[in-house]
C-alpha cells in the first residue's frame, strides 16, 4: 500500500500541540519523532523497556486528543493501481486529456498522487468557512516538483472544485525533524499503514 496521512487544526489547535509534544520529546530526551526509529531499531530506543515505549506512545497520542485536531488519511493497493490502463493512471494522478492528447501527464508511475490528492480533499471537511489551510508536506525531492504541479491543477481547476475556496495558493515543504505536525503525521502514516495490511 501507498498510503498518506496527516492532521488539520487551526492555529491555536497546533501551537498546543507543539508546546506539548515538545514537552514530551525534551521529558523522554528525543530530539524528535519518526515512526520506523522508533519501531523499529535505531539505537535511541534500544535500552527503552515495554513500559517506557507504552508511556512514550501514550503520551504522544494524548498531545493530539488533547487539541481536538482532525486525522486524515488515505492508502491506495499498488498492485491494483499498477493493474489499471496508462491512461487510468493518468487520470488519477491529475493528467488532464483535452479530446486529443494528454495535456497534463499526471504522474502515472507514482501511486503516491492518488492518496495526496485524497487527503487533500478530506482536509477542507475541517477548515472553517472563510479560512484557508495550508498544506504542509514533508521535504522529499523526488515528490515536492510533482507535488506543486498537482496541487497547482487542483488549485486552477475547471470547473473549481468547492474545496477550492479553503486551499491557500501555497504548499509549505519542511523538514519533519523540525516540524511537530510532520512528526504526527509520520505516526498516522505508520498506523494506517499496518491497519491496511490487515483489511
Amino acid at each position: 500500500y501507498c498510503t498518506i496521512a496527516g492532521y488539520v487544526g487551526n492555529v491555536k489547535q497546533w501551537d498546543g500541540v507543539e508546546h506539548d509534544w515538545k514537552f514530551v520529546l525534551d521529558e523522554f530526551k528525543i530530539p524528535y519523532f519518526h515512526a520506523l526509529e522508533f519501531y523499529g531499531s535505531d539505537k535511541k530506543y534500544r535500552s527503552w523497556s515495554k513500559a517506557k515505549r507504552n508511556a512514550f506512545f501514550n503520551l504522544l497520542m494524548d498531545c493530539l486528543r488533547d487539541h481536538e485536531i482532525r486525522v486524515l488519511g488515505s492508502s491506495v493497493d499498488v498492485q491494483i493501481y499498477n493493474s489499471l490502463t496508462l491512461d487510468e493512471r493518468h487520470y488519477l494522478t491529475g493528467g488532464f486529456h483535452n479530446g486529443m492528447k494528454w495535456k497534463y501527464q499526471g504522474s502515472p508511475s507514482k501511486p503516491y498522487f492518488l492518496p495526496f490528492h485524497n487527503v487533500l480533499q478530506q482536509s477542507t471537511k475541517y477548515v472553517a468557512d472563510g479560512s484557508l489551510m495550508y498544506p504542509v508536506m514533508s521535504r522529499q525531492d523526488q515528490y515536492e516538483m510533482k507535488a506543486l504541479e498537482l496541487y497547482e491543477r487542483m488549485l486552477n481547476g475547471y470547473p473549481a472544485p468547492k474545496a477550492r475556496a479553503k486551499w491557500a495558493d501555497d504548499m509549505i515543504f519542511s523538514d519533519p525533524k523540525k516540524v511537530v505536525q510532520l512528526q504526527a503525521a509520520d505516526l498516522a502514516a505508520y498506523w494506517l499503514g499496518k491497519l491496511m495490511k490487515h483489511i
